[in-house]
């Protein structure tokens, strides 16, 4: 389905792979672009909006250009089963979307819809979703996958929710989806202090800018190498751990070539719409 140069493989003897597929890795400032080809590779300087695809199975936020990505990736609609979303700017949630992903599923079948329980005074009712609420560091499973949401360092003002990272656990394995979202909050570090991250999924809006006031809701570059520095010392994360980055905005990204260059000499991936990982 994916080119080979597409995929990142992490071996695990004697575990069955999960796959997690980058639909897209853009921030907001994507959200109007104008993008006439959609069968583009995956690394044209296009992003689509940030979401990713577990298992071909589980999607994290649907923005409105997630219906393209699937699309453009071959991937069937009916084989998803539950849709979390960590907060619902629009960037991240699209009723629209919502209902194209449930028209198909019956009321037997329905699509489970994760979120913060405050999240759901902005999803409309829809046929073929199932409401589940959720509440900070209360974990559930999905299949024999655990996953935990954790507080994130972002605000949706329209709503009470609180936004959220995504802390998923299988086969002796632990991974973190963390975007929306600055400097991690006590709280989400203190829960994830006491483990082992095999993957981190970070915020980067704000890249190599260190001025921007955005800064105070998403990551710049210098605040993800001073949090990894701590993750290493107090061994979240070592030597064999991956660290990707996305949520990346349009405007902020002068030189990508080069901030990618410098990426890989520290051992971090510029994640990319289209990039399969196998672990």
């Amino acid at each position: 389905m994916y080119m080979e140069e597409n995929y990142i493989n992490k071996t695990y003897n004697g575990k069955k792979n999960t796959n997690i597929l980058f639909l897209g890795t853009g921030a907001a400032d994507w959200l109007n672009i104008e993008h006439s080809d959609t069968n583009r590779e995956p690394n044209d300087k296009y992003r689509h909006l940030s979401s990713i695809l577990i298992n071909n199975q589980i999607l994290v936020d649907c923005g409105p250009t997630t219906l393209n990505s699937l699309s453009k990736y071959n991937i069937d609609n009916n084989s998803i089963t539950d849709i979390l979303i960590t907060h619902t700017h629009e960037d991240h949630l699209s009723p629209d979307v919502l209902a194209e992903l449930a028209r198909l599923k019956c009321k037997d079948n329905p699509i489970k819809l994760w979120a913060h329980v405050g999240a759901f005074k902005r999803i409309p009712k829809i046929n073929g979703l199932y409401f589940c609420p959720l509440k900070i560091g209360r974990s559930f499973h999905i299949g024999d996958i655990t996953v935990k949401p954790l507080a994130a360092n972002h605000v949706v003002k329209e709503t009470n929710e609180k936004p959220l990272h995504y802390l998923f656990s299988n086969e002796g394995r632990q991974w973190l989806y963390a975007s929306d979202g600055a400097w991690l909050l006590k709280s989400t570090w203190t829960e994830l202090s006491k483990s082992k991250l095999d993957i981190i999924i970070f915020d980067a809006t704000v890249g190599p800018i260190d001025d921007d006031p955005r800064i105070f809701e998403h990551n710049n570059l210098t605040m993800i190498r001073l949090m990894l520095s701590v993750f290493r010392k107090c061994r979240v994360i070592d030597s064999k751990s991956t660290i990707l980055l996305t949520h990346m905005s349009r405007v902020l990204y002068d030189n990508c070539e080069e901030i990618e260059k410098n990426l890989e000499n520290i051992g971090i991936i510029s994640a990319y719409d289209g990039l399969n990982i196998k672990f």
